[in-house]
């Protein structure tokens, strides 16, 4: 949105289209240069069957499934051995009764997976200079993710003992849950994935120009997301004073049009400061 203010012209303000997300203390995933991009697709479907035989109260059910990742990089000076490494981990597996089927390739490491009965897997990826990735996907639920747990702590106790403790650097990212009731999970305008702590859906249609999203967070309050792209959340009252110029701008007694601005933040605010007619133009009467 902007503002236009008669016979007063205000400092620049900042593009929203550019700002689609705030700055914040939010917890999140960075895809970093010259690394491995982990690119997730995720189809929630029943089938016509499955649905008939649904009842009401069943559509509340969360269906949904966790994705756990660990990352170990060795040492450059001293690297592990990658059939070592597949050897060294697995008995880890064996002990959790699951099905294994190894591929090499001669200059590209090896591909280990893991089938266990309970329909959880386990991707183990060594690649020759001795970055080992484990990726485990399990339905969610507490006692397999017990179990996943200390697979992931028997696996970085393992690899500390194949190295010697020469592993520098072992990162375990927080469970991807896929498929779940409520999405927490959505991208930021430079391409990084941030999750939300989102506890509820507030709103959800569509307009003649775009699909409207209000949802809840315990931390941010209520998020304002148009066609996937976060728009502001109430805690960005710092972002609404910005562009209305940070109280450098005087609106008293005067004619206010603002273009946009449909989440009537800045009518909220604007109105306090006693100018004499505020006109509002947006596009989507939904919003």
């Amino acid at each position: 949105c902007c503002l236009n203010v008669r016979k007063q012209e205000g400092p620049q303000q900042p593009d929203p289209a550019e700002e689609a997300v705030r700055p914040g203390p939010t917890a999140g995933m960075v895809m970093a240069p010259q690394a491995l991009r982990l690119g997730l697709v995720e189809l929630k479907a029943l089938s016509p069957s499955v649905q008939s035989s649904l009842k009401p109260s069943d559509c509340l059910t969360d269906f949904a499934s966790q994705r756990l990742t660990l990352t170990i990089l060795p040492s450059p000076c001293s690297p592990a051995d990658g059939e070592t490494i597949l050897k060294g981990l697995q008995s880890i597996f064996q002990e959790q009764g699951m099905t294994e089927s190894v591929h090499t390739w001669q200059d590209h490491g090896y591909l280990a997976t893991y089938i266990n009965k309970n329909g959880s897997f386990a991707n183990l990826r060594i690649y020759p200079h001795g970055l080992v990735l484990l990726d485990l996907q399990s339905y969610d639920g507490d006692a397999q993710g017990k179990e996943v747990d200390s697979l992931l702590n028997k696996v970085e106790e393992r690899m500390k003992e194949l190295s010697q403790d020469s592993t520098e650097r072992v990162k375990r990212l927080p469970p991807i849950v896929r498929g779940g009731a409520i999405d927490r999970y959505w991208p930021t305008a430079d391409g990084r994935l941030v999750e939300y702590d989102i506890d509820e859906v507030v709103y959800d249609e569509d307009s003649p120009y775009q699909n409207i999203k209000i949802l809840h967070s315990k931390q941010f309050g209520n998020i304002l997301i148009l066609s996937g792209d976060v728009n502001l959340a109430e805690s960005d009252l710092a972002y609404t004073r910005a562009i209305m110029g940070s109280g450098k701008e005087d609106y008293t007694g005067k004619d206010v049009l603002i273009l946009g601005g449909g989440d009537g933040g800045i009518l909220c605010e604007i109105v306090k400061l006693k100018p004499k007619m505020v006109t509002m133009v947006e596009i989507s009467f939904v919003i």
